[in-house]
């Protein structure tokens, strides 16, 4: 739905929206492979919703797809797609559009991984890589053309643009211009080289580390390239003139199968039935198995050979002679098992979010976070998804767009908390100040530009003052701020009055400073209204 939608009595009226179904699919997968839910939240409004695959149904003509989800989708808008469990080697993309219309599907990835990109059945160019511009590495834009796609190491994701239309005679609605991904597992070198990127010779680098480690050369590619200035606010290790690198050595994968690509295979089924609507279908229809092509365990257990031999070059010194500069290195290897922690229930609801139920609709908000005790500053970031990207690579982002030194950082904790993203800074009042001064409400994070929700808190007083116990065990003090609390909850209304109340009590017990409380009481509704 959208904002010009309308309200009625257990669904949403929409005369104007214009909606194209979208599919994904895990391609190859085993009957048994559970999928979980599959979520799309829509970037320009925060809205979103959730697949959990096809029920049976007598009346349906054909058997649910294993593994496949799918959504209506407004045309013109970019889409992030969120897997929680661990993600299948094949991927195939549906956007069943014939109009020229555009979507960016932004695909979060909680390992490295390099993927390739097929349309139609054929390897799409070079070019399409838009990581790979002369004019400089960008991220896919709707404008782009079918196809055209781009990996971000950073922030984990992998951005593709897809259009409706027609592809080899083929309209969209009948299947046309369908996407294929294959994911190849890799060894990710970071390395922080002490040559100015004015200077740097990619091809020379990629070369010798072919020559070193006895990998072809066609196995190894540069994805990301970095300034000194980009490393050290990124908070990497510093050189007097560095240059950041992400390199990938990919496994040595076979091609293809035309089965795959053709998209004639599907999973093998089980035989003794299963539960309708689980990702398994009904046991099959007596058909069917078909080739077996998931991550191999021989090409991963190469790789961490591989991954082994960096490392003891990089002890030994040998990486920076063949790499010609003192090289600092982290290594990581593809792990497909690996899962995201989190996940939410088959209603949407996360672990440490309340699910509030009106007459007609059922919406869910994240708990508040805790309130330090001491100094703090905190921002939003409206518009992230707290639980699909990786909070490493926020903070280093946030870090990097402050720009602040390494002794103010190492001084400061940064935590992060679901409400699209809430950062909480906390620390000594001394280095706090310094990013106060800062204009906090100007940065910005992957595209979303934060809300400073607390600047300054009131902090206790340390002078001294004497009270007359009260026989409630309240002074004035306390019980003017508990009435004000009421107050303040009466006009937040009975949903939040409670939550006042409480707030108010417990600030009036700890700090005794009535203007705390409006202040917090405040701080909930906006938080309320902005979740």
């Amino acid at each position: 739905a959208t904002s010009n939608c309308a309200s009625r009595p257990g669904y949403f009226a929409c005369d104007r929206l214009k909606l194209r179904y979208f599919t994904w699919e895990a391609v190859g997968e085993p009957a048994h492979r559970v999928i979980g839910p599959l979520k799309a939240w829509r970037a320009s409004d925060g809205r979103a919703t959730w697949s959990i695959g096809g029920f049976e149904g007598d009346c349906l003509p054909d058997k649910p797809r294993q593994g496949e989800r799918g959504f209506g989708l407004k045309g013109g808008e970019k889409y992030n797609l969120t897997l929680f469990a661990a993600p299948p080697k094949h991927h195939r993309l549906r956007y069943f559009n014939d109009d020229d219309e555009a979507i960016r599907m932004d695909i979060f990835l909680a390992q490295p991984f390099r993927l390739e990109v097929y349309l139609n059945g054929s390897l799409v160019p070079d070019d399409y890589d838009t990581s790979t511009d002369p004019a400089g590495a960008r991220l896919p834009e709707l404008t782009d053309p079918h196809g055209a796609h781009a990996f971000d190491p950073q922030a984990r994701r992998f951005y593709v643009t897809m259009r409706g239309g027609s592809y080899n005679g083929v309209k969209a609605s009948l299947g046309g211009g369908q996407l294929f991904l294959r994911l190849l597992q890799v060894v990710q070198l970071t390395l922080t080289l002490s040559v100015p990127v004015t200077e740097f010779d990619g091809p020379a680098l990629v070369q010798n580390v072919a020559t070193l480690l006895g990998v072809p050369a066609r196995r190894i590619k540069i994805v990301s390239v970095q300034s000194r200035a980009q490393v050290a606010a990124q908070q990497g290790r510093r050189l007097q003139d560095g240059t950041g690198l992400i390199v990938q050595i990919v496994e040595d994968a076979p091609p293809v199968s035309d089965s795959l690509l053709s998209g004639s295979t599907v999973a093998s089924t089980p035989t003794d039935g299963g539960d309708p609507g689980a990702d398994g279908g009904d046991g099959g229809d007596g058909g069917s198995t078909v080739e077996e092509d998931g991550f191999s365990a021989e090409a991963l257990g190469e790789l961490q050979n591989i991954a082994a031999r960096v490392q003891e070059a990089a002890t030994r010194g040998t990486l920076a002679e063949a790499i010609g500069a003192e090289v600092f290195v982290e290594i990581e290897v593809s792990d497909a098992n690996v899962e995201i922690a989190a996940m939410p229930d088959m209603n949407g609801t996360w672990p440490g979010e309340v699910n509030e139920s009106t007459d007609d609709t059922t919406t869910t908000s994240p708990a508040a976070p805790p309130i330090p005790e001491g100094d703090y500053i905190e921002l939003r970031f409206p518009g992230l998804d707290y639980y699909s990207v990786d909070h490493e690579a926020f903070i280093l982002e946030f870090w990097g767009q402050l720009n602040v030194s390494d002794e103010v950082r190492e001084q400061l904790m940064i935590n992060l908390y679901p409400g699209s993203i809430i950062v909480q800074i906390t620390g000594a009042t001394e280095y706090l100040e310094l990013l106060r001064a800062m204009p906090l409400n100007e940065v910005t994070v992957w595209g979303s530009t934060a809300v400073v929700t607390m600047l300054r808190p009131e902090l206790p007083t340390t002078a001294t003052t004497t009270t007359t116990a009260e026989p409630s065990g309240l002074d004035d003090g306390q019980v003017t701020a508990i009435i004000i609390g009421a107050v303040i909850g009466a006009i937040m209304g009975p949903t939040m009055m409670c939550g006042g109340l409480y707030w108010a009590k417990k600030r009036a017990e700890a700090r005794k400073n009535t203007v705390i409380i409006v202040d917090l009481a405040h701080r909930d509704l906006q938080a309320a209204d902005s979740d």
